[in-house]
């Protein structure tokens, strides 16, 4: 994460008149580590980007585009039967770990 999505999170977060804390403690993670998301310090988990853009109401690429490859990602999982809800992204990313997961140890058993 660079610091301009850092910029992003605080400045989405003070109009909504939240302290570090409150916020913090609406995404389930500690107030020091919301301060090093902000300051650019620290890269935000998957599960941690999708509860700020929910919460927020904001599209996943509009704060963190970096993740979001070239293909349009909620277009390619619209077209294997999955909806834009950030929620169902998310599952869908854990899915496919798993599945890439499972692969690379059968690989590393034949081989």
């Amino acid at each position: 994460m660079n610091k301009n999505n850092g910029d992003v999170i605080r400045k989405w977060r003070t109009e909504l008149g939240l302290s570090q804390k409150e916020f913090a403690e609406k995404l389930s993670i500690e107030q020091p580590t919301l301060s090093n998301y902000e300051k650019g310090k620290t890269q935000v988990p998957i599960d941690i980007r999708l509860k700020i853009v929910s919460y927020f109401k904001k599209d996943l690429r509009e704060i963190f585009p970096e993740i979001v490859p070239a293909l349009n990602l909620n277009q390619s999982l619209n077209a294997v039967g999955y909806s834009d809800d950030n929620a169902t992204v998310l599952n869908a990313i854990r899915e496919l770990t798993m599945e890439v997961k499972k692969l690379a140890e059968r690989t590393n058993t034949t081989t």
